[in-house]
């Protein structure tokens, strides 16, 4: 858990780039977010991602500070990711 890994000390600055796995790691990951992080970089790679993401960290009161969503191209009628995307949240508690 982020707590184990933090020993219980706050966090700063905490950087999520998990290749398609930032909305679950942060939904499983919360109270600890919310406990220990006061800012948190997340690299994103869909648009889909960005929305849940926003969705959970809203919903806990975080503030969204910085966003630039994914970029996306079309391939045969196709999206695909040309650039990822990126979020800065600043949390409730900490800030």
């Amino acid at each position: 858990s982020l707590a184990e890994i933090v020993s219980d000390e706050p966090v700063d600055l905490l950087h999520i780039d998990i290749q398609g796995g930032e909305a679950d790691f942060i939904d499983a990951a919360i109270a600890d977010l919310n406990r220990f992080v006061r800012y948190i970089v997340i690299g994103t790679h869909s648009r889909q991602i960005e929305g849940r993401i926003m969705s959970i960290l809203l919903s806990h009161g975080w503030k969204l500070e910085m966003e630039r969503p994914a970029i996306i191209r079309l391939v045969e009628g196709c999206p695909q990711i040309s650039v990822d995307g990126v979020q800065g949240w600043l949390s409730p508690a900490r800030g």
